[in-house]
This record gives C-alpha cells, structure tokens and sequence, in this order.
C-alpha cells in the first residue's frame, strides 16, 4: 500500500489552502495545479509572478481544452 499523502483527493487542496493563507501564493498555485484545482489557482493568478509556475499553469489548462486560459497564463509567463 502507498501511504504517499499526495495521492489522497483533495489534500492538494488542503496543502493550497494553507499556503493561501500564509500568503506563500507560489506554493499555493504549485499545489493547486499538482491537485487540478484551477478555481482555487484562477482566484490567485493575479499574484503569480513565476513564470515557472504560469507555465505549469498554462500547460495544464491547455491539456484540459481550456485553449483561451492557456493562451492568456502563456501570455502573462512571457
């Protein structure tokens, strides 16, 4: 049995959260795009300055068919 925590649903969620609140919004969207949490990521977007992290984003959304999300995170990563 695998007792990695990263595999249970939702602890992205939870992990997010408590960076979210710690205002550590780099870890935060890191976690909500490892969970596929992308209305949690969209509500801190505004504070992602990782082009790292927009990039992950933008790939993620765009593996989702979310064509103009991906195309305004690859605009805003550079």
């Amino acid at each position: 049995k695998n007792n990695d925590l990263t595999t249970e649903p939702g602890i992205w969620l939870d992990i997010g959260t408590i960076f979210e609140q710690s205002n550590d919004y780099h870890s935060a969207a890191e976690a909500y795009i490892n969970g596929k949490f992308y209305g949690n990521m969209t509500k801190i977007l505004s504070e992602i300055k990782s082009s790292h992290v927009l990039l992950n984003y933008a790939k993620a959304k765009e593996s989702d068919g979310n064509f103009v999300e991906a195309a305004d995170a690859y605009q805003k990563a550079g």
